[in-house]
């Protein structure tokens, strides 16, 4: 899920964010480096929030996104 929403981040495109330091938290993460389990999951939803209620996405179509990582 992470992978989904944040190496694409619509809040990192409109520079609410900078995306290098999400790709650095989210790489410590994945490499079991440090544990930022909670600061990518409220990146995560404050990313599922803008896009709902900024960019006017539909819940379909982020259920789309998820289904199609798996």
């Amino acid at each position: 899920m992470y992978n989904t929403f944040l190496r694409n981040s619509r809040l990192v495109e409109n520079n609410y964010l900078d995306g290098k330091t999400i790709n650095a938290i989210l790489q410590e993460h994945l490499d079991k480096k440090a544990d930022h389990g909670q600061r990518l999951w409220l990146l995560c939803n404050s990313e599922i929030w803008y896009r709902m209620y900024i960019d006017g996405m539909k819940k379909e179509q982020l259920q789309e996104l998820l289904l199609g990582m798996a």
